[in-house]
């Protein structure tokens, strides 16, 4: 990865913890993410190519012990007999900074796009007494579009999406090796995000 393009990311990823430190201050406990709240962490399918190079540097960089566990929780994801992400352990991320931005945003107020048009929405553990407005929400659909726009500008031969199994087994060592592309690993600095509160990891 380019350091113009790992530059852009950060400062996307700044951004994205300025609005949701925005909503906690708003919104209080009306936000209840924490560690050991983690209904939400079901993987995606795919992950933008920026993404998937920082995820999987820090997948790689785990201790022996730690990947062991994460190749038997694979498995079993794999084989459908686990529904949340086989990088949670203990009620955490093992990879919190290197999460991929739909991580950082779950729980939080959202804006999405349908065929009938944009609505809110929010986790249901959240925003019991108060909707979060639209105004402090997460734009997805335009995260997701600065998102392809770096993928263009890092890689502009890439066709397909990496799957999100393809990412974690690369560098796990049960797939395709994962190469790393510099300027990688754990996004050093970063605050606690998208779903959550103080407690989080």
């Amino acid at each position: 990865m380019s350091a113009e393009i790992h530059a852009k990311y950060r400062d996307l990823l700044a951004k994205i913890e300025m609005l949701a430190a925005k909503q906690r201050g708003l919104y209080g406990d009306q936000i209840r993410c924490k560690v050991g709240c983690f209904s939400c962490c079901r993987p995606p399918e795919t992950l933008f190519r920026v993404e998937s190079e920082l995820l999987g540097d820090a997948v790689a960089a785990l201790g022996e012990d730690a990947k062991q566990r994460t190749r038997e929780r694979l498995a079993d994801y794999r084989a459908g007999q686990r529904e949340l992400c086989p990088l949670l352990e203990e009620g955490g991320c093992q990879v919190y900074d290197a999460r991929p931005v739909i991580c950082r945003t779950h729980g939080y107020g959202v804006m999405l796009q349908d065929d009938e048009g944009a609505f809110l929405s929010w986790c249901e553990l959240n925003f019991d007494e108060i909707a979060p407005s639209a105004d402090v929400a997460f734009n997805v659909e335009h995260l997701n579009t600065v998102l392809s726009v770096m993928t263009r500008m890092g890689w502009p031969d890439e066709v397909a999406r990496p799957t999100w199994g393809e990412v974690l087994e690369g560098a796990l060592g049960t797939g395709k090796p994962h190469v790393s592309q510099g300027g990688g690993g754990a996004i050093a600095g970063e605050q606690q995000a998208s779903s959550g509160g103080e407690e989080e990891r």
